[in-house]
């Protein structure tokens, strides 16, 4: 074999493998948007058939299982946003903390809006913009404004940092003055 010969093998053998790691890479995300409808997958001996077990899953209930109409299924008992941000608290505070500083930020948004203060989009308008916003509209009292931020100050402690420790009590102390002073920006907000 001469050295012409051994290039063309030892490339023929190698840019395969890197042809595909190209292709892949450059359609990783088209790729992954057809996953789902995936019925078959199959690497050498390992074979998946997403389809085919959902099919015998469903025919096995319906086989095994008597119908149930949807009247006999318990309904979750609605909830207050209180009594639903106290559960939430116990179960994951940040999430709690985050939900009850959206209702400030929805009740910010409703007072921007109704006064029509801006004529800009409020999707992108982050919570310092938003209290600029009532600030320049002269809606917040210096004490609104105190509360405003230090609301938004441990919003962004408990949401974003790292190692935050918190206590049932004190994210129950936390939704509680954010609903308030939401309910407050709620009546500032009416004519």
């Amino acid at each position: 074999m001469d050295w012409l010969t051994f290039f063309a093998k030892l490339i023929e053998a190698g840019v395969w493998p890197a042809v595909a790691l190209v292709v892949f890479f450059q359609l990783k995300d088209e790729l992954s948007e057809l996953v789902p409808f995936l019925q078959r997958l199959k690497y050498k001996d390992f074979v998946v058939e997403f389809g085919k077990d959902i099919r015998e899953l469903r025919e096995e209930t319906q086989a095994k299982i008597p119908e149930t109409p949807t009247e006999a299924l318990p309904s979750p008992t609605p909830r207050t946003l209180r009594e639903h941000l106290e559960i939430l608290a116990e179960l994951a505070p940040r999430s709690a903390i985050l939900e009850a500083w959206l209702q400030v930020e929805y009740a910010a948004q409703q007072i921007i809006r109704d006064r029509k203060l801006t004529d800009k989009s409020l999707k992108l308008a982050g919570p310092k913009r938003l209290q600029q916003y009532l600030e320049e509209a002269e809606i917040l009292t210096t004490v609104d404004r105190e509360i405003f931020t230090r609301l938004r100050e441990l919003r962004n402690k408990a949401v974003h940092g790292p190692e935050v420790r918190l206590p049932v009590d004190e994210v129950l102390m936390y939704i509680e003055a954010a609903l308030s002073f939401a309910a407050h920006l709620g009546k500032k907000g009416k004519p």
